[in-house]
């Protein structure tokens, strides 16, 4: 979640195509928490907010499915692997980056 608000407040430091394709890239992060509330079966708009909100403070959250609520990670005892996290966006960035070439060649033929 921290990483998605973090990129929509950096898409707004390029212009046209560029900004387009990293708000489109941070919605696409800020939707996986979203999708995994749906389908645990609970209601996605209360707990997004929570989640949301959260994030903002600087608090590290989680989506508590024994309580139905947002939680703190650290009390809740969730440990992230950073390398994990680490790789995951790197290898979403590349794949933008390859999108924007190919984009890019496309308005250059």
């Amino acid at each position: 979640m921290k990483v998605g608000i973090s990129i929509e407040k950096l898409s707004k430091k390029f212009a046209c195509k560029k900004s387009l394709a990293i708000t489109s890239f941070g919605n696409a992060i800020l939707r996986i928490p979203e999708i995994l509330i749906e389908n645990s079966g609970f209601e996605s708009v209360v707990l997004m907010g929570k989640l949301r909100n959260n994030c903002k403070k600087g608090e590290s959250s989680c989506i508590n499915i024994e309580d139905e609520d947002i939680s703190s990670a650290r009390k809740s005892g969730l440990i992230e692997n950073g390398r994990l996290k680490t790789q995951i966006i790197i290898s979403a960035v590349e794949a933008i980056e390859m999108l924007i070439r190919i984009d890019k060649m496309f308005l250059n033929c």
